[in-house]
């Protein structure tokens, strides 16, 4: 089906949040969004998770014009089944760098740099 992944905010204030669906996951172009949001003075999804990820949609409908390849979604972060049927995963956001979403028995959910040596 493809490199589907959903994204989400590291300003997460609930395990309930607000997700980006995609269905063709690539490190760099999303790191490339996140520095046009940077650009353009939006603020930091870990600061503002709401806003943040509203601006990251908005700025990868700009990149991916057609737009079949993106969709919002109510993901339970803190559900280890949550990102189960997607091909990356779960994955996090902010103006720091990009996550992976994992699980523990300590702590419903934590994020885990995501290197971009990793092979997409």
């Amino acid at each position: 089906m493809g490199n589907r992944a959903i994204i989400v905010s590291t300003g997460v204030r609930t395990t309930v949040t607000v997700g980006i669906y995609v269905h063709w996951f690539n490190r760099q172009a999303l790191w490339d969004a996140i520095k046009e949001m940077m650009s353009r003075g939006y603020r930091d999804p870990a600061d503002d998770a709401e806003y943040g990820m509203a601006r990251l949609c908005q700025v990868l409908c700009e990149q991916n014009p057609d737009g079949l390849n993106i969709g919002l979604t109510t993901v339970d972060i803190g559900d280890p089944h949550c990102a189960d049927g997607l091909d990356v995963g779960l994955i996090a956001v902010d103006y720091s760098g990009i996550f992976r979403v994992a699980w523990n028995d300590e702590c419903p959910y934590l994020f885990e740099a995501y290197s971009f040596e990793e092979e997409d």
